[in-house]
């Protein structure tokens, strides 16, 4: 669990590709792609996302690692007027339940069922 917990994000990355293949794949040689399907863009939302909790949860663009951790805390803190700096009001493993329940599952269901439901893509 604590592997999953530290590195999901980078497990989410390297499932881009993955993702973009069997999408392409799963398609009907006959047919060309249609690209403004609620399915392709169901996926290429889930891609960006990903590519969004890459930059923010494993290295940003200054070269920090999990920078949203720190940043969002030490927001909080500031927010409610905590001093002490021991207390962690979102933890690691609330933003692993959060990102890969919320946002990976929700992504999946949009793209599988979006033909024919579009509230999770939106």
């Amino acid at each position: 669990m604590d592997f999953l917990i530290d590195n999901w994000m980078k497990i989410g990355t390297y499932a881009v590709p993955f993702l973009l293949l069997s999408f392409f794949s799963a398609r009907p040689s006959t047919t060309s792609p249609n690209f403004f399907n609620t399915q392709f863009i169901s996926l290429l939302l889930l891609v960006a996302y990903i590519l969004h909790q890459y930059e923010e949860h494993w290295v940003d663009l200054y070269g920090n690692y999990y920078s949203f951790f720190t940043a969002t805390n030490g927001l909080l803190k500031t927010i409610i007027n905590v001093k002490n700096n021991d207390v962690i009001l979102l933890t690691r493993e609330a933003i692993f339940v959060i990102n890969t329940s919320l946002v990976w599952l929700v992504g999946t269901l949009a793209i599988w069922r979006s033909s024919s439901h579009l509230f999770p893509t939106l």
